[in-house]
């Protein structure tokens, strides 16, 4: 059985879509997504279609998703994330119908679950789900220890840094960021661990960025961020 574990989408649909090809020929039996679906880039409604047209994902929110909820909810939160992540926000408010909205917003923020013969645990950011910790692959072992849930596999996400770590047979795996990859530029990061061998494979996937950085430089000239993550080597 092998199972896919990927994070932090952030409405990369050319991103998402490679990588989901690339699952396909590998025939991952199931997909979990540790949170920030939206967020940052502009296609949340066709990355939400693709997510909810396959029964194999099993998604949470990650602090975008919640970020977007407070935003449509509250016109202050809206002005305020608008200005510091960009017109990412627009975008889903244009662009994502009640059906999309009802999805995200329905998913956990955490959650367990047991594929095979194996327990998974999926968190964003940490074990306690704290936006304001971030577990990078050189943080402290103190740091580590304390981020492994009673779980076979504890998942989170985040930081957009790949990293494996074991405790005897428990393991804290962040897949690293399908959409806006942090240590490489415009290449998905994800992971496909086989259940019966115990194998977890980090995998790249080189995603075209051109038509992506095109638009951040239409949309949010005064956030050049969003279009040099992608160019950075």
């Amino acid at each position: 059985m092998k199972v896919a574990l990927l994070s932090d989408i952030h409405a990369n649909y050319k991103a998402l879509k490679i990588v989901l090809d690339d699952l396909n020929k590998e025939e991952v039996n199931s997909i979990i997504v540790a949170g920030d679906i939206v967020g940052y880039y502009y296609w949340p409604h066709k990355v939400i279609d693709l997510i909810m047209s396959d029964r194999r994902f099993h998604c949470i929110q990650g602090n975008h998703d919640r970020m977007l909820k407070k935003a449509l909810d509250d016109q202050n939160f809206f002005i305020k994330y608008r200005k510091r992540y960009g017109a990412a926000y627009d975008i889903c408010k244009e662009k994502l119908q009640d059906k999309h909205l009802d999805w995200l917003f329905s998913l956990p923020q955490k959650l367990s679950l047991n594929l095979g013969n194996k327990s998974f645990y999926i968190t964003h950011s940490s074990l306690s789900n704290d936006d304001n910790d971030y577990i990078y692959p050189d943080s402290k072992l103190e740091k580590l220890l304390l981020n492994y849930s009673d779980k076979n596999y504890t998942i989170l996400g985040h930081t957009h840094y790949p990293f494996v770590h074991n405790q005897g047979d428990k393991y804290l795996i962040n897949p690293g960021s399908v959409g806006q990859p942090r240590d490489s530029a415009a290449i998905a990061s994800y992971v496909i661990l086989n259940i019966d061998t115990g194998v977890i494979q980090f995998k790249r996937k080189l995603f075209s960025a051109d038509s992506i950085i095109e638009e951040a430089e239409k949309l949010d000239p005064n956030l050049p961020y969003l279009q040099n993550i992608l160019r950075r080597k």
